[in-house]
């Protein structure tokens, strides 16, 4: 298993947890933390996996002399 699909993964858990907790309590005031960190953590996912394909195109077109 490669990092871009461990990124993923963690997205993919992230997301779940959110929707788990909207779910569960939508509005309530003490969730609104564990929310903010579940989007916070989707985000920072997004962010590595843009990264990570972006160096990998770098390296890539480097490699390939462009």
């Amino acid at each position: 298993m490669g990092i871009r699909h461990t990124i993923i993964r963690d997205i993919e858990k992230a997301e779940h947890e959110l929707r788990e907790m909207e779910q569960k309590c939508p509005g309530e005031p003490e969730l609104q933390t564990s929310v903010m960190d579940a989007q916070e953590r989707v985000a920072t996912g997004i962010e590595r996996i843009l990264c990570y394909d972006y160096k990998a195109y770098l390296v890539r077109t480097h490699a390939e002399g462009d």
